[in-house]
């Protein structure tokens, strides 16, 4: 048992200000190994030490400490840890790698912009005005209206036939208004002269030749309205032409009738006319348009239409409810180049707004009109007017060169502030939290921003 007086003296309260501590882990390093000359020295310093002291508190002296025990390594231990930090070396040095691969710094500029209000005249086509192109486009529009008009008619049928020649080789002239007759004795009679071929001889025998041609009916009314049938030519008859002409129909006979009806009156077409012609334009105006592209600017007004009525069935004055019109036209446009028109406004206004390098952001919102227009000549006078979106061009390669040169962060604002044509300036870095402004060329990112 221990003595009840007796007091244990950590090592730290025996020489509180050496700066000697155990390293289990770790070697001793060569300038200490002069430090185990001087061990058994200090070690029965200690012990003498701790004699005086026991004899005054009345306990036995404990045994000498061996300080060089703190020097011996812990070879065991160490050769456990150095597989994990080999591992985590390797790691550092992969994600170090991939930094410096993926890593980007982007750079947003927000250029000025200037806004000023524009009224150019300008000549197209002439010596010393801007080049003139031609474009053109054709199209047709058509359409099914109603008929306005009532009156009393009385109307013939009409149709085609066929005129055959089987009589000889010799051509047979037929007068305008020559009859033709049904079986059941409906006489038509034709709507203009015609000459009906020879016929061919093969082989010593006859092949009938033809002729198309038109025919009305002799007498009004629905009568006549008849289908396919074949006809004589009463003219013919008791001569040996009466067996050898004949004819037979290409298409029924229409449109006969006597009584109160719709007709189609001239108003009724000039009205469809001028719908089917704004539409006509509209088309062809979009048609131009897509043919100049985003390259040429065609002005407003500078768009020459020429339009035609193709067909009106029924015709003016013609029995029907409803008629079918077509209507055919074309368009040919002067255009200038827009980036000509740009050109000549940044001469005039962009000096005080940016410069050469300035851009006109809003062209679209611009007025250009044609205000005079010679077709054969190929000239015009143009006129530009509104408020123009002066955006200052800035050098983005030159910008660049200049931030990879800087010194640290105020030598890059200072490259920034050299620059009066920036607005604001935003940076940014990939990823987020990688902090560093790249130092090289193909890893620095430099925009506009989307709406300067």
């Amino acid at each position: 048992m221990e003595p009840p007086n007796e007091k244990k003296v950590p090592i730290r309260d025996i020489m509180p200000n050496d700066p000697v501590r155990p390293m289990r882990n770790n070697p001793a390093p060569a300038s200490s190994r002069a430090g185990f000359q001087s061990s058994e020295r200090l070690a029965a310093q200690a012990a003498e030490f701790l004699a005086r002291k026991s004899e005054r508190a009345g306990s036995p002296a404990p045994d000498a400490l061996d300080l060089t025990r703190a020097w011996k390594p812990a070879s065991r231990f160490f050769g456990s840890l150095w597989k994990p930090l080999a591992v985590g070396v390797a790691l550092l040095v992969a994600a170090g790698f991939a930094l410096n691969t993926f890593s980007k710094t982007v750079v947003v500029i927000t250029p000025r912009a200037t806004e000023t209000a524009v009224d150019m005249a300008l000549t197209a086509g002439g010596p010393g005005g801007l080049a003139v192109e031609t474009v053109s486009a054709e199209d047709t529009e058509s359409m099914r209206a109603k008929s306005s008009g009532m009156e009393d008619l009385s109307v013939r049928a009409t149709g085609r036939i066929l005129i055959y020649n089987a009589y000889s080789a010799d051509p047979q002239a037929l007068v305008r208004r020559t009859r033709f007759e049904t079986a059941d004795g409906k006489v038509y009679r034709l709507t203009e002269a015609v000459t009906v071929p020879g016929a061919k001889v093969v082989e010593g025998k006859i092949e009938p030749s033809f002729i198309e041609a038109g025919v009305a009916a002799d007498q009004s009314g629905d009568t006549y309205n008849i289908g396919i049938t074949d006809f004589t030519i009463p003219g013919f008859k008791g001569s040996a032409k009466y067996e050898k002409f004949y004819a037979k129909s290409k298409t029924p006979m229409t449109g006969g009738f006597v009584g109160r009806t719709a007709v189609v009156r001239a108003e009724d077409v000039l009205a469809a006319k001028q719908t089917l012609e704004q539409n006509l334009k509209n088309a062809l105006t979009a048609r131009v348009r897509e043919r100049a592209g985003p390259v040429l600017l065609i002005p407003e007004s500078a768009i020459a239409f020429a339009i035609d009525v193709a067909s009106v069935e029924p015709a003016v004055g013609e029995r029907g409810d409803a008629f079918d019109i077509r209507i055919s036209g074309k368009a040919v446009a002067l255009a200038v180049r827009e980036q000509d028109v740009t050109r000549a406004l940044k001469e005039r206004y962009g000096k005080a707004v940016g410069g050469a390098g300035s851009e006109i952001r809003n062209f679209g919102e611009l007025t250009v009109r044609r205000t005079a227009m010679d077709d054969a000549k190929k000239t015009m006078a143009l006129s530009v007017s509104g408020t123009a979106r002066f955006v200052w061009g800035v050098p983005m390669d030159e910008l660049k060169k200049g931030l990879l040169s800087a010194a640290g962060a105020a030598g890059r604002n200072a490259v920034f502030a050299s620059y009066p044509q920036i607005e604001e300036v935003r940076v940014s870095y990939r990823p987020s939290w990688w902090k560093i402004f790249s130092r090289s060329e193909d890893k620095i990112i430099v925009e506009e921003s989307v709406n300067p």
